[in-house]
């Protein structure tokens, strides 16, 4: 006699009774249930889809509008908690987002700087001028 490879039977002599999969995913020697969250890192969350596979995603996060962003351990992005911001031209002081300042040497800056986008230089600087 053969031998006999049946997942998800169970064989009493010749007679095979049919059991149901067991419903969920397998992930690491433990069992997981659908819908049931796996990962603990925000950046990267996992859980059990009903196929009884594990399905991740990777969370990419664009440039803060600011620059004072936190970053908080259970979020993956980093967020703005004074709203967009620039930095005055001496680097410490911070500008409102659409705020303008009129500076010593008569110059007026403005906080309109293109944040999210990732690239480019200036980022995070205010714009300044001398008005006629």
């Amino acid at each position: 006699m053969g031998k006999i490879a049946m997942i998800g039977l169970i064989c009493i002599g010749l007679v095979a009774i049919a059991t149901a999969a067991p419903k969920g995913c397998l992930h690491n020697g433990k069992m997981y249930k659908e819908g049931e969250k796996v990962s603990t890192d925000p950046c990267s969350p996992c859980f059990c889809s009903t196929d009884g596979l594990m399905s991740c995603m990777v969370v990419d996060c664009i440039t803060p509008s600011c620059v004072d962003s936190i970053k908080s351990p259970n979020h993956c992005c980093s967020t703005c908690p004074n709203g967009a911001n620039c930095y005055l031209p001496d680097g410490s002081t911070i500008l409102k987002h659409g705020a303008s300042k009129l500076m010593a040497d008569g110059t007026t800056c403005k906080c309109a700087s293109m944040f999210g986008l990732g690239f480019g230089t200036g980022l995070g600087k205010s714009i300044c001028a001398k008005l006629p």
